[in-house]
């Protein structure tokens, strides 16, 4: 799989949490952020669907 490297700024504090739980896990920092991230879009993915459709009209679009 292609990677991109990002550069961050975060909390001091995050960071450190971060780091021991990469510790803990046996697996880089960036493993961790990784899959840190991967969870977070799955989530936001299934959160956006809500299953529901709209339909506008011109008219609706005339009104506004």
């Amino acid at each position: 799989m292609r990677k991109v490297s990002i550069s961050a700024s975060i909390e001091m504090d995050i960071a450190a949490q971060l780091a021991a739980e990469a510790k803990r896990r046996g697996e880089t920092l960036s493993e961790v952020i990784n899959h840190a991230l991967q969870d977070y879009l799955k989530r936001h993915e299934q959160k956006s669907r809500s299953g529901r459709f709209v339909t506008v009209t011109e008219q609706d679009q005339q009104g506004a």
